[in-house]
């Protein structure tokens, strides 16, 4: 039998305010790169699940001229793809464009369920509430090197 998962509060963690049982999971502060090699900007917050203590969503600031006019989106954790730790990076299956033309970020929805789920419509994943989820333990994935820092190396 299929669990299903609760839908439950989620926490903004911005500054160095929580405690991460792995480290790995502390990624604000990198630079997310699309599936086209654009770097897109940088996570600027992380919604992690009070209950379950997991990252659920990313806030990835982009757009802007020294921090003016920079626009905020969220996508699911499920986006990363793979996460660099050496030099910060993580990767996403988007582009930047598709990113850019998402739900606009709105601090006063998002603890409605509505809201979160709009999101993952978008980026057509399933909710961490429904049947069957299963986390992408991003902090486990396989992290892979940029072209530049492949060239540092050799």
């Amino acid at each position: 039998m299929l669990k299903t998962n609760t839908l439950h509060e989620l926490q903004t963690i911005r500054e160095s305010d929580y405690s991460f049982e792995n480290p790995n999971d502390d990624i604000r502060g990198y630079t997310v790169q699309d599936s086209t090699g654009e770097k897109i900007g940088k996570i600027d917050r992380l919604f992690i699940d009070n209950e379950a203590h997991k990252v659920r969503f990313i806030q990835v600031g982009h757009g802007g001229f020294l921090g003016l006019g920079r626009e905020h989106s969220l996508l699911p954790v499920d986006a990363i793809e793979s996460v660099d730790y050496t030099d910060h990076m993580a990767y996403i299956q988007q582009t930047r464009e598709h990113v850019g033309a998402s739900p606009a970020y709105q601090p006063n929805l998002v603890e409605k369920p509505e809201y979160y789920a709009s999101i993952y419509d978008y980026y057509g994943y399933p909710a961490y509430w429904s049947t069957g989820y299963i986390y992408p333990d991003y902090a486990s994935l396989h992290s892979r090197k940029t072209p530049e820092a492949e060239a540092k190396n050799k």
